[in-house]
């Protein structure tokens, strides 16, 4: 139950700072990475994924939410 409460807690953090960081598409990249993250741990994966595409519309270079969305692919592909 708590980590459900600091998941919840570190998610709404996260969606004040993807509102903060607009215009600044490393940031903003970097915050739908995290969300991603969180997501994944509540077993949001589709929308993990979409987080993710969202990081990598923002900033194709951004390797971590690269990898990041290839689990998340590997993951779904191996619990279908």
């Amino acid at each position: 139950m708590l980590a459900q409460e600091r998941t919840k807690e570190a998610k709404e953090i996260i969606h004040k700072v993807i509102e903060q960081a607009k215009g600044n598409s490393e940031l903003e990249s970097a915050a739908y990475t995290e969300l991603a993250r969180a997501m994944q741990k509540d077993g949001e994966k589709s929308s993990a994924i979409e987080a993710l595409q969202k990081a990598l519309e923002l900033n194709p270079k951004d390797f971590e939410a690269a990898v990041e969305l290839s689990k998340a692919y590997l993951s779904e592909k191996n619990h279908a």
